[in-house]
Formats: C-alpha cells, sequence, structure tokens
C-alpha cells in the first residue's frame, strides 16, 4: 500500500500532513486535448488542489478488443501528466461505471446485446471488466503518488447503491482484486448515491466508503444530518469524503463545518459531447436527452470562461490553505457539548442559537463554528467566548465561519486569537508576517501577542490595516478585505496586496463565413455503412454489430392499403418513410410506437424505410420505459403492419365489486371511493388467421393495468408503455382478454382501448453508420454543394448537408449557433462529430445545457479556416426551416 497516503477518521495525510481536498470534476473525454492545459490553470486558479477524473470504459474500447489510450482526447496518460505538472491532485474513477450522463454509463453496447449480466458479480461481466482493468489500470498505476504522478485515491464502480447488484460484497471484492493485482496502491473508494452505504459498498475490507450528497443548500439542520454520516464513517475509521455534491459555496462551506474532509462539486468543468457519446436518462418525462453542450452552470464553462461565483471559491480556498491541517484534521462537536463550551450566537430578533462547531486539530486545538444565513434577509450575529463578544453581519445565503481560541503558533505566528468575526485567507510567515482576513460584510479580530490584546475591527468597503507587535520582534500586519476583494487576492508584494482583474463576461466576436447547400438521401448517406440482412429475432442495432451512430431499416409490406405500422421496441430517433415520402419522427424510449398512415395512394404493397439514431445509451436504470434501462438495446425489435384498429368499447366486470350481477361498461369506467381501485375485466376479440401480430393499445391510460390472454400472463400496460404485443398468445379464432386495473385510483383512466391487428414485416436490409462514414458521407456531398442562403426551408423528412466555410486571421475555439424549426442537425468539423443539436422540436426534454450549440475545437484543425459540414434532418410534417448560423469565438 502507498506510504504517502493515509486516511482515518480525522481525514486524509499526504506525506505526513492533513489536506481538506477541494475537488473539481475536470474530464480529459469532455475537453479538446488543446485545451487540457487551460482548464487546469483556471481550476488551480480557483483555489482546488484536486480534480477527480472518470474513464469511460467504451471511449477507449472503440470496438470490440480495438483499445485507443494514445490519441487526441484519449491520451490519458498525458492527461494525468499534466494535471502533475500543475500540483493537482487526482482522484482517478475507472468505473467499469461511471454515470456522468454519458452513453451507457461507459459501459460498451456489445455487452447488452450479448445479454451480459451488468454490474454483477457474474463471470461473464468481469471478464470483460478484467479486459478493461489490464488496459486502463496499468496507466493510472504509473501516475499514482508513489510513483510519476499525482493520483492519491481510486474510485471503483460508481454509486452501485442506484442498481439492482444481486451480491454487493461479491461484485466489489472483484473490482478490489482486480484493482490491486493492477498495481493499484493508493486507497480504493466506493461512493453511495443515496446514502445506502452498504448498498454502494459491501462492507468490503480495503474499500473506503464514501458519498454523494446533492443537498439543497439552503436545508436547515443539513449540518446536523450530515454529522451523522460522520459519526457513522467515523466507527470505521475513515472520514466523510463527499465525492459529488452541488455547486452552490453555501453548501460547499456547510459540508466542511459538517466534516467533510474531500469536498467535490459536481461538476465544476464543463465540457462536451463530441461524437455519439451523448446518454438518453431518467430526467425527462421520463425522457430527456443529453444535450452536447455538458454544462450544469459549472465554474468553467465549456468554452472556458470563468464563471463570477470562482471569488467566493477563491475566498473558501484560501481559508483551507491558511488554517492548513489545523482544519483539515478538524472534527465537528456535538450540538450539547459546543453549548457547553460558552459559545453564543444570536440573530438580531433576539433568537440564541449554537452554531455547528468544528475541534481544531493541533496541540492548543481552537474551535470554528459556522454562521449560516438560511433566509432572504441579512442577519446579524453576535459571537461571544467568555467576556468577549464581536458583531457579524452576514448576507442572505452566505456562510462565514468564526474562529475562537485558534493558537497561530502551528502556522508561525506566535498570537492566540480569542474570537474573530472574519475569515483568514492568506497568512505569511518570515521576517514580515502577515495576515489577510476576509468577512462578507465587515469584521472583528482579538486576539493576543506577548500578553497584549489587540481588536482589529475594518469593513468591507476598503482595505483596513493594523500592526502588532511579536514577542520575537517582528510586526505582525494584519490585513482586512471584503469577500468579494479576498476572491481576487492574488499575493503580495512587500507591503503590498495584489489582486486580479474580477472574471469579465466573455466578448463574443462573430465571424464571416459562406454557406453552401447540397441535398442528399437515404442512399447517399447510408453508401459507405455496413450493410446486413439481420435475424427476424434480432432487428436490434446492437445485436448487428452497430453500437452507435445512425441505421437504416428497408422492409417490404405485405398487406393492401394498411392502416398504422407499429414500430416495436423502438429507439432513439425513429423517422418513417413509406414509398420515399416521410410520415414521421418520433422518439418513443424502447416502448411500441403507433404511426398512422395517411390513405393509400393506390399502390397495394408499399415499401419502408426506417431511419433510427442511437442518441445514446441510458445511463442511469430507469424502469419507466423499455430503452431508460441501462442494458437496453436501440433501433428496432420488430415492425408490424397494422390491417385493421379495432375498438374495444366493452368489457364484463369479473371482480369490481359489483356483486354477482352483470356488469358491462368500459374498461376502469366503475366508480367507487375504494382506494385503491382493484377491479378485473374481460373482452373477446376474433383473429383472422392471416394476420400473425395482435398488440392492445390503451390510448390516455393514467393507471397500471396487468393483461392475460385465455388465462396465461401477458404483460403490463401504463402511461409509459401503452402498446402491449400479446402475438405469441394468439391463435387464430376468439381469444378473451382479461384485464386487471392495479392501483388505480377512480378518477384514473384505463384509457380507450383497441386492438391492432396485421402482419409482421421481414427487414431486408439493415445497414449502419458511424461517425468515419458520416465524415464520408460529408466529404462525398461536397462536390454537389451550391450556394445558398438563410432562412432555408426544407420539405418534412428532407436531409440536406449545410457546408459553414469561415476565416479567421486569429484562429481559436469557436462555438456554432443554429437558429430554426424542427431541425435536427449533426455537426462535423474536420470530419468529426462535435455536436448533435435539436432546434425548435416538439420531441424529447433537452437537458442540462444549450442544444443549439456545436463545438469548434482548435486543436481539431489547426488553420485559419472553419470548414463545417452539417447534416440537417427536417423531423416535423410541416418541414424545417434553418433561420440562422452564426460562428463566434469568445475572448
Amino acid at each position: 500500500m502507498s506510504d504517502r497516503i493515509r486516511v482515518d477518521a480525522r481525514g486524509v495525510s499526504i506525506d505526513g500532513r492533513r489536506e481538506v481536498l477541494l475537488c473539481a470534476s475536470l474530464f480529459y473525454f469532455r475537453i479538446p486535448e488543446g485545451s487540457w492545459q487551460d482548464r487546469m490553470t483556471k481550476i488551480r486558479d480557483a483555489g482546488y488542489n484536486c480534480i477527480d477524473v472518470y474513464s469511460p470504459w467504451n471511449f477507449h474500447e472503440t470496438e470490440r478488443d480495438s483499445w485507443d489510450f494514445d490519441t487526441g482526447m484519449r491520451d490519458i496518460d498525458r492527461f494525468l501528466e499534466l494535471a502533475a505538472q500543475n500540483d493537482l491532485y487526482v482522484m482517478a474513477r475507472p468505473g467499469p461505471y461511471i454515470c456522468s450522463e454519458w452513453d451507457g454509463g461507459s459501459l460498451p453496447a456489445y455487452l447488452f446485446a450479448d445479454g451480459i449480466r451488468i454490474r454483477q458479480n457474474d463471470r461473464r461481466f468481469l471478464d470483460r471488466v478484467a479486459k478493461w482493468y489490464e488496459r486502463v489500470l496499468p496507466i493510472i498505476r504509473d501516475r499514482q503518488i508513489d510513483r510519476n504522478g499525482t493520483v492519491i485515491l481510486l474510485q471503483i464502480e460508481n454509486e452501485l447503491d442506484f442498481f439492482a447488484c444481486d451480491d454487493v460484497p461479491g461484485y466489489m471484492s472483484e473490482l478490489r482484486r482486480l484493482a490491486r493485482e493492477s498495481g493499484i496502491t493508493v486507497p480504493l473508494i466506493a461512493c453511495a448515491g443515496q446514502a445506502d452505504l452498504y448498498g454502494a459498498w459491501g462492507e468490503v475490507p480495503d474499500v473506503i466508503p464514501t458519498m454523494n450528497l446533492y443537498l439543497d443548500s439552503r436545508t436547515p439542520g443539513l449540518e446536523a444530518a450530515v454529522t451523522t454520516y460522520t459519526r457513522v464513517l467515523e466507527g470505521l475509521d475513515v472520514p466523510l469524503m463527499v465525492t459529488e455534491m452541488g455547486r452552490d459555496n453555501l453548501l460547499m462551506r456547510r459540508f466542511l463545518a459538517s466534516g467533510a474532509k474531500l469536498i467535490g462539486p459536481y461538476n465544476q468543468v464543463s465540457g462536451f459531447d463530441f461524437g455519439f457519446t451523448n446518454s438518453v436518462n431518467n430526467w425527462g418525462d421520463p425522457t430527456s436527452f443529453q444535450t452536447s453542450y455538458y454544462d450544469f452552470s459549472s465554474l468553467i464553462t465549456p468554452f472556458g470562461q470563468v464563471r463570477d461565483f470562482v471569488v467566493a471559491d477563491r475566498a473558501f480556498a484560501g481559508l483551507l490553505r491558511s488554517l492548513g491541517s489545523m482544519l483539515a484534521g478538524a472534527v465537528p462537536l456535538d450540538a450539547d457539548v459546543a453549548a457547553r463550551m460558552g459559545f453564543g450566537l444570536s440573530v438580531s430578533a433576539g433568537e440564541s442559537s449554537t452554531p455547528p462547531v468544528l475541534l481544531l486539530d493541533g496541540p492548543e486545538g481552537g474551535f470554528l463554528a459556522a454562521v449560516s444565513n438560511l433566509s432572504d434577509l441579512e442577519q446579524s450575529f453576535t459571537a461571544t467566548r467568555g467576556d468577549v463578544s464581536e458583531s457579524l453581519r452576514v448576507p442572505p445565503g452566505v456562510s462565514a465561519f468564526v474562529l475562537f481560541d485558534v493558537d497561530l503558533a502551528p502556522v508561525g505566528i506566535p498570537v492566540r486569537v480569542v474570537v474573530s468575526t472574519a475569515e483568514p485567507v492568506l497568512i505569511v510567515n518570515g521576517d514580515s508576517p502577515r495576515i489577510v482576513w476576509q468577512a462578507p460584510v465587515g469584521g472583528a479580530v482579538v486576539l493576543t501577542a506577548g500578553g497584549q490584546v489587540h481588536r482589529f475591527v475594518f469593513t468591507a468597503d476598503a482595505e483596513s490595516r493594523h500592526a502588532v507587535g511579536l514577542p520575537d520582534g517582528r510586526t505582525l500586519t494584519l490585513h482586512g478585505i471584503g469577500r468579494d476583494r479576498a476572491g481576487l487576492l492574488s499575493g503580495h508584494d512587500a507591503d503590498t496586496l495584489l489582486f486580479r482583474a474580477p472574471p469579465a463576461p466573455p466578448t463574443a466576436r462573430g465571424l464571416t463565413w459562406k454557406l453552401r447547400a447540397a441535398k442528399t438521401t437515404h442512399g447517399e448517406l447510408f453508401a459507405d455503412g455496413r450493410r446486413c440482412t439481420p435475424r427476424s429475432d434480432a432487428l436490434e442495432m446492437e445485436r448487428n454489430g452497430y453500437l452507435r451512430g445512425y441505421g437504416l431499416y428497408r422492409l417490404q409490406g405485405s398487406i393492401d392499403s394498411p392502416a398504422a405500422v407499429v414500430l416495436h421496441g423502438a429507439g432513439d430517433v425513429v423517422s418513417l418513410y413509406r414509398d420515399g415520402h416521410y410520415i414521421a419522427t418520433r422518439y418513443p424510449s424502447g416502448a411500441c410506437e403507433l404511426v398512422v398512415l395517411p390513405a393509400s395512394d393506390g399502390a397495394s404493397r408499399a415499401s419502408y424505410d426506417v431511419r433510427a439514431e442511437i442518441w445514446g445509451h441510458s445511463n442511469f436504470d430507469d424502469s419507466r420505459k423499455p430503452a431508460l434501462r441501462i442494458a437496453s438495446l436501440r433501433g428496432l425489435s420488430a415492425v408490424t403492419e397494422v390491417r385493421t384498429v379495432a375498438t374495444l368499447p366493452t368489457w364484463r366486470a369479473v371482480r369490481a365489486g359489483c356483486g354477482d350481477l352483470p356488469y358491462i361498461t368500459g374498461l376502469g369506467r366503475n366508480l367507487t371511493t375504494d382506494r385503491p381501485t382493484v377491479s378485473t375485466w374481460e373482452t373477446e376479440i376474433d383473429v383472422d388467421g392471416y394476420d400473425d401480430s395482435v398488440l392492445l393499445r390503451f390510448d390516455g391510460i393514467a393507471c397500471e393495468v396487468e393483461i392475460a390472454v385465455n388465462g396465461h400472463p401477458a404483460g403490463r400496460v401504463d402511461t409509459f408503455a401503452p402498446i402491449l404485443d400479446i402475438s405469441s398468445l394468439i391463435k387464430p379464432g376468439r381469444a378473451t382478454i382479461t384485464a386487471t386495473t392495479a392501483k388505480r385510483h377512480y378518477d384514473e383512466s384505463a384509457g380507450t382501448v383497441s386492438a391492432l391487428v396485421g402482419r409482421r414485416l421481414a427487414v431486408d436490409v439493415l445497414q449502419g453508420i458511424d461517425e468515419p462514414e458520416l465524415g464520408m458521407a460529408a466529404a462525398t456531398a461536397r462536390d454537389n454543394a451550391v450556394a445558398c442562403d438563410l432562412p432555408l426551408l426544407l420539405k418534412p423528412g428532407e436531409l440536406r448537408w449545410l457546408y459553414v466555410h469561415g476565416t479567421d486571421s486569429s484562429p481559436t475555439d469557436a462555438k456554432l449557433t443554429i437558429a430554426g424549426r424542427n431541425v435536427k442537425a449533426t455537426v462535423l468539423y474536420s470530419g468529426r462529430v462535435c455536436g448533435r443539436l435539436v432546434v425548435g422540436v416538439d420531441g424529447p426534454v433537452m437537458r442540462p445545457g444549450q442544444p443549439d450549440v456545436g463545438y469548434l475545437p482548435e486543436c481539431w484543425a489547426g488553420t485559419d479556416e472553419y470548414d463545417v459540414a452539417v447534416l440537417i434532418e427536417a423531423v416535423g410534417t410541416v418541414g424545417a426551416t434553418v433561420e440562422s448560423i452564426s460562428i463566434e469565438t469568445t475572448e
């Protein structure tokens, strides 16, 4: 095990010195490699001493058994080397599962196609994890703090407590074994996503449980609740390490007061999902698509601008540095103990309370109390210790710390702070020692030096100074400044404090550009894609080797003048064309999707094209819709051509609290005050021997209904999946359908029920294209492009390439923005996908960032030209409009 890092109940020690880890997420796979140094410089300058780094398995295993750790954004070793050069500790998080709103939580989609039980103590899964660990962990091993780098912690798995793992101890023990056998000597950690330590950690020896705690920063009593976790972990001889939390400075301070020794606001460095790496997840209704623009209003934007709340973070980091190991080894006191020690804090309204108090580590101890104003108005507090009282004003939504009985000799300053309503942000030892104090509005410092009492009072309006003679003959200078000013402090020169400029809003500089356009077809778009004839029971894209990108299904109809088409297991974005004419684009999330067809134009048998796009595999295991399960597949599982749609209006009550008399009405139409209402109903349908596919559709359903066919269970329908395929239980003739409305309240409708009857179609050809083939299609179509102007109108379902060419004498990273209606756009730069945009579309919820923005990295082009290709899909039945395109650089 590593000799340089130790973890115990008091905290984290590195090279024998305790440190509070202020940790920012910084992900190499979301930041162009040319910007890695820029982001590290900025996060270090913001006061952070640590970064956490996921490594996505499916980003490096680009195809099954094909690995890339060396090129561009995939060069992990180069990234970790830069972290060491920037004096940033690293918490490495290689999974195998990472979540992070990333495609499949980083699990390769071929695992899903193979039917492997993921995130389980299952040999098939662990054999594949071993191959991943065999490649990624040696890179991390050689960048551990004991070797050539700054990796101090390694996380195995991620928030396993959100997942139904059958054998947590067995699974986590295997991951621990693989990590240790790969040469990992730093402490291993496992994070809980919902405070279920056992579900995330399994009490596995040699693995430290940590917590991801997303709490509202203004929650009353938060410190007492979080300190409960601190006490539990103390019993395991480990500290509270909050590996993920919100980005609010108030919350960060309240966690520190609760005993946290690793504070990890997620996600402080934003980025971008390049290529086909987005996910679908559980943030929508319930579906949402992850935008390419990955930003949670973080400290640093995807384009590298620093947001203004950096000043509060720098002031907080200054406190951590100033008190150093005294604060890093501090422990929270129980409220009754703190009350007996005589600390008094009272607000202006006269209410009194005992604040959360930390006992500082050191020979003389000392105390730090947290004063948090959770109201919407400024509050005045009085800090009392013995016969000394000082006032403190705290703005709304702000937390401030008060010091009591703190001996600063451990940091080289021979003074004792009796009471301070200000925080130190810089302590300088030497011939001319100084302490810079900050407070949100103003503060007071009462300290003793050589038996003399000194009182220093300042306001936030201007810098104040006070000289203190030390017993050793030196003169200590006390500086007092406001918190906003403290967040701009960069150091000192002789007797002068040095400040940097405040963060300025980015200046956008628009570029001039020319636009050309070229129409394209499915045949041209998929010309370089692989072709296959899939088995009828294996239509999903992943089962046919297409793990990401687009798929094109081609089918021949078998019914004259069909009424509709049902797309089974469809996802994520599916567009239906009939005889070359666009019908609709849908976002079914893996459920069966009914598409009503327009009246037949006389053709007896239609041909169909279904274009499917894998937006991304779910990063979260959500059972509400099929494609939100983490191991779900994309594309199609079947296609039914519907001959008839027959409404089933009348049902017989079998068990509905209606006595023995016949009771015939619509399904679930009985009214009762029972809560909940559970009732069973029956009806019959007749099936022709020609038809081989029958589905039930519950239009407008608002409850759960269990279905049986001829007494055999068929499945469940609800508001998220209102269509159920019962074909396997149907034979020609009459069938009895039984429906049980489960957990229904009387005002929750079971919907209008209809039977969709028709024939299952065979897929003649499936073609797939990924990023390289898309780039080739863009290059091929370029020769046919002609100049065009905006706005540009597209017919429903039309595909068109737009080529945007701009020049700039000082090229840098640029932002491309599209405005319009019913536009889905895939943006390519130097042949690489740099953004998938959804603009003005009535479709899925797009989160968390701007859905209309693409990123043009300078390091991808390296010239003074911006040469962009954009695939436009008109996804509305009324066509699409590209209203404007802009390319801007920001400074």
